[in-house]
């Protein structure tokens, strides 16, 4: 084992030591290295560059779904769409002689997250869909989008794994409008929600104590009435495009919900919570209405698209991200969700560690990166509550997190305005030539999905800079 693993082995052990047993530090000293005294410090390394990184993400095969637009003061415009492609529940369906299309109706049920609230008599599990489903607007008041609904002209490829700038070709509209404000009751060009915005949160399932058993609530959805004559197409055409999915992928390919909006709100969409597209017909054996369902399940492929418009041209932002400083890295850093802006971090000079530590006998007890906030006075309710940090080149996750997940950190610290990554691991990984490159993607937590944003200190902040903090112990 060469001299420098040895020390870092030695470092972990008396981290765990230090932490796991009451047994006197002096003892487990004398037993380690032939009872040389011990100094406890801690060393602030600034050599540690950051700089912004701009990339896409995989937003292929998702639960969720967004559209909408939303206009930053800081970060500019981004737009949402995305395309949802259909399958059939029923191989080989027949409508009937004569089948008449009444009406097609697409149903999105709203995303929201559970969580346990006191009902008074017992609690409930409830789901946050004014938190979750709907970003964006101002003092709490949604803004309208336009929007567009339109069949998806190119087919989803199951075996392509699709990204956020994916662009999508557009068939025949069969839905706009121009004012779409899903929070209220009342219809708005054909656009309908169950609930009323008092009753936005709304139990899953929960206890009823009166009659003593499990209820379920409706979960909000919006409804919209699409144009028939696509639908009423598919169903009077000679070939029975229902044989099976790859024949109705053929003529019915999807669909695309989209904006052009450039500001308002931003929707998300559970896909995997009963949405569907409902076909209502008559037909001559019988006069009563009927449907058929197409249902938008896991086996479904929902593709996310995000479009970003920066109106920031001169700013700090746009320099950052367009000329990013990647030797010398910057004062400020900015991070935003669904493939907006990450952070890439350069923490040490391998060899400059190793000679720091063989030539001061330091033995590493703890490593951790951190990261403060640039605007002290800012809102700690509008802050993301967690950050990620994973390798750069192929994101992977780190040790630390995978032998630690909660002392791993990430979590903002409201007292001192920061998040702090313990990576002991990856340092002792690092030096013992498991990573060839040093580097690290500070990211939001869900980079993919989440309205993450912030701006952190980068490492040439006058105040507060990013760096990495080491406790060691040195051997005398």
């Amino acid at each position: 084992m060469g001299k420098h693993a040895l020390k870092l082995f030695l470092s972990l052990y008396l981290s765990i030591s230090f932490t796991s047993c009451t047994k006197n530090a002096n003892s487990i000293g004398n037993n380690l290295i032939d009872g040389n005294e011990l100094v406890g410090d801690t060393y602030i390394d600034r050599s540690v560059t950051a700089f912004n990184v701009v990339d896409s993400v995989v937003t292929s095969k998702l639960a969720f779904a967004l559209v909408g637009a939303y206009n930053d003061a800081t970060f500019g415009v981004i737009k949402n769409s995305f395309a949802i492609e259909p399958n059939l529940p029923i191989s080989g369906f027949d409508f009937g002689s004569s089948a008449k299309v009444d009406s097609v109706v697409l149903t999105l049920p709203y995303l929201g997250r559970n969580q346990i609230v006191d009902s008074g008599d017992s609690t409930i599990t409830v789901a946050n869909f004014n938190t979750d489903s709907i970003y964006g607007g101002i003092n709490n008041m949604k803004l309208p989008i336009n929007l567009k609904i339109s069949l998806l002209d190119k087919t989803i490829d199951d075996n392509t794994v699709y990204y956020s700038n994916e662009e999508f070709v557009l068939g025949q509209e069969l839905y706009s409008t121009e004012n779409f404000a899903p929070l209220s009751n009342a219809k708005t060009d054909g656009s309908l929600i169950k609930l009323e915005e008092s009753k936005f949160r709304v139990p899953f399932t929960y206890f009823n104590t009166q009659t003593n058993r499990e209820e379920k609530d409706s979960i909000p959805n919006v409804r919209f009435k699409l144009n028939t004559n696509f639908f009423q197409d598919l169903v009077d055409d000679d070939y029975n495009y229902f044989n099976s999915n790859s024949d109705l992928l053929t003529k019915f390919k999807g669909l695309v919900l989209s904006t052009e909006s450039s500001d308002g709100s931003v929707y998300s969409f559970n896909m995997t919570d009963k949405a569907s597209v409902v076909i209502y017909y008559k037909n001559n054996a019988d006069k009563k209405v009927k449907k058929y369902t197409f249902n938008f399940s896991n086996e479904s492929d929902i593709i996310n698209s995000y479009k970003f418009i920066r109106t920031t041209s001169g700013t700090d932002l746009d320099r950052a991200i367009t000329k990013p400083d990647s030797i010398k890295g910057e004062e400020k850093l900015y991070i935003q969700g669904m493939a907006g802006v990450g952070v890439g971090i350069k923490l040490f000079n391998k060899e400059n560690l190793i000679d720091s530590l063989t030539k001061n006998n330091w033995l590493i007890n703890q490593a951790t990166l951190k990261i403060s906030i640039a605007d002290k006075n800012i809102d700690v309710n509008s802050l993301p509550q967690s950050l990620s940090l994973r390798t750069f080149n192929d994101g992977l996750v780190l040790m630390d997190e995978l032998a630690e997940q909660y002392s791993f950190g990430g979590i903002l610290d409201k007292d001192e305005m920061c998040y702090k990554f313990r990576i002991t691991r990856y340092i002792h990984q690092v030096i013992n030539n498991k990573y060839t490159n040093y580097k690290l993607l500070l990211e939001s937590k869900s980079p993919n999905s989440s309205f993450d944003k912030v701006i952190v200190n980068g490492n040439k902040s006058a105040k507060n800079p990013l760096v990495l903090e080491i406790k060691y112990t040195e051997v005398k």
